[in-house]
């Protein structure tokens, strides 16, 4: 590429992240049948497009993109690599540079044959990984399996060429920045797979490394305007404020990707999810506003953020504000992505508003909603299923739906006023009820740091295990907040013991096992502890 394509290029990533999406295609569309770097980005908006909206129109845009992308760098990739060896050859045999006198095109084109080899070949990984990823969304898993297996093998080899090669070297940044980031994804994802997936993961030839998979990521976050670039930025916040919870080393990264993007929808999203898992609800909604201000060019994202929007309203206790919210969602949507959850959602709204009627029929259409495999959906259908059961919800129902939204809103003090009121009246709860409103105790003092108190409300949650006839999820909760009290105060055989009773634990279905998993294999590790 010359100097007016790369800053083409360049000028329509700028509007990508700032979700200008038709601005980038148009500068995109004359180039896209000749350089892969071009087709990859116009691929990557309706991959984008075809996730959000699910509609088989934009699937099958998305499969014409990113086959046509995958053409063009496989037939790159196959057409340079026979002179891309060639000249690999001649200059381990007569010295660097030596192939430059002797290949047609004068001083330095052996580093044009071997960046357009390289990128051709990294391109080609990207369009196996999207294509992978459109195949798990349909459910054909041996299909997507190939899909990646492949990808990882293209990003693998071409790695290890990429980290020797000088910073002057053609495109350099697209090249450090593609390669990194997909051996560091592929590195950090395979390492907290569940151990029992991991051999595997292993026999198809993944290999998990997750601090090299970090680093990776962060290597190809600093090069500078790199077609994955931002991507990394974006993977370094979520593997920093979902997997590490570590909040000092996301916020500055958000801040700087806020400012370089103003308009960016997707990045705002970001934000706005971020600052929910601090509890920060008021600042998410915030994000999540100018996320919905600025995501106009798709509906179907804009229905999303709503959707998170009426999550936060939700987690408020505004019940008829957030009804609002959801309903719209579920009416207009094109997607599959949690309407079992929302509907959920939606249901308990009605519930709280004293609406029944509406909040039955709710429930009713949730198992039709329900994906298997999905947490979000099984819990859902769950609890459709209890609350039709029961012909709605009692008193300590609605006391409890409250607690909890109120914990997950970081509102800790105000969730403990509830559950100490409702065990008021522990004469007239079942062995359930009592058992979830101590383990919840337990959750909030936890989370406050106060451990004595947290250990005293899960153990005696535990005490009823043996009574429970459908809150199953409390026994491996409580044991895995148990295992994180006992790794804080240094009690190592406590923390074992109680690891192995919350992963042990398999008697019953329970809430989002694997959330449980995530928190089992962490304090696990931290521990140095067998799962």
């Amino acid at each position: 590429m010359n100097q007016d394509q790369i800053e083409a290029l360049e000028k329509a990533m700028n509007h990508f992240w700032n979700f200008n999406l038709s601005e980038s295609e148009n500068i995109l569309l004359p180039h896209i049948s000749k350089y892969p770097l071009f087709s990859l980005l116009y691929s990557d908006i309706a991959f984008v497009k075809s996730v959000l909206t699910e509609t088989k129109e934009d699937y099958a845009e998305a499969r014409s993109r990113i086959s046509e992308c995958k053409k063009l760098a496989r037939g790159l990739q196959l057409s340079q690599k026979p002179l891309y060896l060639q000249q690999e050859k001649d200059e381990k045999k007569n010295g660097n540079g030596a192939s430059a006198t002797t290949t047609p095109g004068g001083p330095g084109s052996s580093l044009y044959t071997k960046a357009e080899y390289l990128i051709s070949k990294l391109i080609y990984a990207e369009t196996m990984i999207m294509k992978g990823v459109i195949e798990f969304k349909a459910q054909n898993n041996i299909k997507a399996c190939i899909a990646l297996k492949n990808s990882w093998k293209q990003y693998y080899q071409a790695f290890e060429i990429i980290k020797d090669l000088p910073s002057t070297f053609p495109i350099y940044n697209h090249l450090v920045s593609l390669a990194n980031y997909g051996v560091g994804v592929f590195h950090f994802l395979v390492s907290v797979v569940p151990p029992q997936y991991m051999w595997l993961i292993e026999g198809i030839g993944f290999k998990g490394n997750r601090m090299e998979g970090l680093k990776e990521i962060k290597a190809s976050s600093d090069s500078p305007n790199g077609i994955r670039t931002i991507m990394s930025k974006i993977a370094l916040v979520l593997l920093h404020v979902f997997f590490f919870e570590d909040y000092k080393q996301s916020e500055p990264l958000i801040d700087q990707l806020i400012k370089q993007y103003p308009q960016g929808a997707l990045i705002h999203y970001l934000s706005g999810a971020c600052l929910r898992k601090q509890g920060k609800i008021k600042e998410s909604t915030q994000s999540y506003s100018i996320a919905c201000e600025t995501s106009s060019q798709l509906k179907q994202l804009q229905l999303f953020i709503e959707s998170e929007l009426g999550y936060n309203e939700f987690l408020n206790l505004n019940w008829s504000s957030a009804e609002g919210y959801l309903a719209k969602f579920l009416s207009e949507t094109t997607s599959s992505g949690f309407k079992a959850f929302i509907a959920y959602q939606l249901a308990l709204c009605y519930e709280m508003q004293g609406n029944t009627e509406a909040a039955t029929n709710s429930m009713k259409i949730i198992p039709t909603f329900v994906r298997k495999g999905f947490d979000f959906d099984e819990f859902s259908g769950r609890k459709s299923a209890k609350y039709l059961k029961q012909k709605g919800y009692r008193e300590f129902d609605k006391s409890y739906l409250s607690a909890s939204l109120l914990n997950e809103a970081h509102q800790f003090e105000e969730s403990i006023k509830i559950l100490e009121k409702s065990l008021e009246k522990r004469s007239e709860m079942t062995h359930d009820d009592i058992a979830c409103a101590e383990y919840l105790l337990g959750s909030n003092y936890q989370l406050l740091g106060k451990k004595d108190e947290a250990k005293k409300y899960y153990l005696s949650s535990l005490s009823h295990e043996k009574q429970i006839t459908s809150d199953y999820f409390i026994i491996p909760y409580c044991n895995v907040g148990l295992a994180e009290i006992s790794f804080a105060e240094d009690k190592k055989s406590d923390c074992k013991n109680y690891i192995k009773k919350a992963k042990g634990y398999s008697a019953n279905q329970y809430d989002f096992p694997s959330v449980l998993d995530w928190r089992v294999r962490k304090v696990a590790q931290l521990s140095n502890t067998d799962v």
